[in-house]
């Protein structure tokens, strides 16, 4: 299943509101004002003084078959309905607000004089873009330092939502002072100046953001990976990428060959292979000494000569000891044909050893090559059983503490490679290792071939417990792409690199432009380095992108999941 269709699946879970605008003034309670089953009961359902205005409100002609279409709207909305109950959906005043911890949007209703207002305040916490599910919101009417009208909610209405009421101040402009106090940690947000009056036209909001704006609701925000920040001027330096492959470390290999000529066998019970881990100290196979005839029959002789030294021995042994037991012979005597016997056993262990070395089937007797450096297998260079000769190398060992990432190239001239280190690899499978402080270049400028014009550049990538990638990443002979950061940092416009959002092959950027609007921005790219990627044109600096959901909100906009959405 492709990207495009899984994202679409989910986005179809998410709760949603379609093109239910409800006019000016009208004050819309899904959650409790109309019982949609109910046909709709205007005796009840509203209060015609302070928010329902049948003139401006629904057109009955075009707009709600109050007997039977309320009641499938109802279901429409689902949980987005009652996540919005108690709020008007008309020319409602929007702000949006942030500091390092906290993100406010909230809508208040335009104020009239007297009249109740209400506020549908939302709190993102900005370390996790999750809704906020306790504190308190003060709200505040201000003209200079005095407070003139005010409102307080000492818990959200529901998860992210703050939901109070207050009534309006007299006639006049007001600086409006939310502020969110969580525990230790408070934030404030200064939403002024609001002019209270009777409403003229449009809010000044609505007409900014125009009809082009994508919705996307914080109900949506806070169920997928979500995350925004600000476009600002950052010094960074120029990504070079380099082709390389990953090798054992020089310091960090080690090749066993052979002690003597012989036969070399693999160990059985290892089954030796390239790629196999190996401890220090493993045994990984023997040689059988090759001998020739009259060689093989020097060790059978003496290994006879060994057994029948002993022999005599022990018969000597045998015969002295009842001498030595009456005192007819000294007791160092039995101590000489002891130590005598002990000998020739000796001898004749080293005869048999010398000649098992050569018979033994599979050379199990034979030489045990143990390796001295615990690592991969990453050459076999003796098959099973063959002839060697003294110091052929049977077979090499990488370590397991460092990777050497060999990177050939076609030759650059030397400034577009200055100042260069490296930050990153990206593997096979596209994903981007961090290896800054874990990796440096061998050389200050690569080597280069004068005939072919190729260059070489050999990096050093430490692994500890931590190793970027593990093993399985930067494994010996896996092809890799090397990241360079090259030349001196210069100050650009930069956004994080999950901020571009490739979408047929151009590049976009979505702004924040509201709460729950967005523009998508077609952007042009320049320099990038590990975090952070230079935009060219289509965004300003201090405007907020989406870092994280991009493409859900492109996905909402292409499936219509969310075509008008107005608190």
């Amino acid at each position: 299943m492709n990207r495009m269709w899984m994202a679409a699946a989910i986005l179809l879970l998410l709760p949603a509101c379609r093109d239910h605008d409800h006019g000016n003034g009208h004050g819309h309670d899904h959650g409790k004002g109309d019982d949609h089953g109910k046909a709709h009961d205007h005796g009840k359902g509203h209060d015609h003084d302070k928010g329902h205005d049948h003139d401006k409100g629904h057109d009955h002609d075009k707009g709600h078959d109050h007997g039977k279409g309320h009641g499938d709207h109802g279901k429409a909305h689902g949980d987005h309905g009652k996540a919005h109950d108690d709020h008007g959906h008309g020319d409602a005043i929007g702000c949006t607000k942030w500091t390092d911890d906290f993100e406010l949007f909230v809508e208040i209703d335009r104020p009239k004089p007297g009249h109740k207002v209400g506020y549908h305040a939302h709190i993102t916490s900005l370390d996790s873009f999750k809704p906020a599910t306790k504190g308190t919101l003060v709200v505040q009417w201000r003209q200079g330092q005095r407070v003139v009208a005010g409102a307080r909610a000492d818990a959200p209405a529901r998860r992210g939502i703050f939901t109070p009421t207050s009534t309006a101040p007299p006639k006049g402009k007001y600086d409006v002072v939310f502020r969110y106090t969580l525990g230790a940690r408070s934030a404030s947000f200064d939403c002024g100046p609001v002019i209270v009056g009777p409403a003229s036209g449009p809010s000044e909001e609505k007409v900014r953001l125009g009809s082009t704006a994508l919705a996307f609701t914080k109900e949506q925000q806070w169920v997928v990976p979500f995350a925004s920040a600000l476009a600002v001027m950052r010094k960074i330096a120029r990504e070079v990428e380099l082709p390389a492959t990953v090798e054992p470390a020089g310091t960090d290999r080690l090749t066993i060959a052979s002690p003597t000529s012989g036969r070399f066998f693999h160990n059985p019970k290892l089954s030796l292979a390239e790629g196999l881990h190996i401890k220090k100290g493993t045994q990984v196979g023997s040689i059988a000494p090759t001998v020739a005839g009259d060689d093989f029959g020097e060790l059978t002789r003496h290994v006879d000569e060994a057994k029948l030294a002993k022999k005599q021995a022990q018969a000597e042994l045998k015969r002295i000891l009842p001498l030595v037991k009456e005192g007819l012979l000294p007791r160092k005597r039995l101590t000489a044909t002891k130590n005598e016997i002990e000998h020739h056993q000796a001898k004749l262990r080293a005869a048999r050893g010398r000649l098992a070395r050569v018979v033994a089937p599979g050379g199990s007797g034979g030489l045990r090559i143990k390796s001295s450096l615990g690592g991969v297998v990453t050459e076999i260079l003796v098959a099973n059983g063959e002839p060697v000769d003294p110091g052929a190398p049977l077979l090499r060992i990488g370590g397991e503490r460092s990777r050497w990432l060999r990177a050939r190239f076609v030759a650059r001239p030397a400034h577009e490679l200055s100042h260069a280190k490296v930050v990153g690899v990206r593997t096979p499978s596209g994903e981007r290792l961090d290896v800054r402080g874990k990796a440096k270049l061998l050389s200050q400028h690569p080597v280069v071939e004068p005939r072919t014009q190729l260059a070489t550049w050999i990096a050093r990538v430490s692994l500890g417990k931590d190793a970027p990638g593990g093993d399985h990443e930067l494994r010996s002979g896996t092809p890799v792409v090397l990241l360079l950061s090259v030349g001196q940092p210069v100050a650009r416009i930069a956004v994080p690199r999950g901020a571009v959002v490739d979408i047929n092959t151009r590049h976009y950027v979505f702004v924040q432009i509201e709460g729950e609007r967005f523009e998508k921005r077609r952007v042009s790219l320049g320099v990038s380095d590990h975090d952070f990627v230079e935009i060219t044109s289509g965004v300003r600096p201090g405007e907020r992108v989406v870092t994280k959901g991009g493409y859900d909100i492109h996905l909402t906009s292409v499936m219509g999941n969310v075509e008008s959405h107005q608190h």
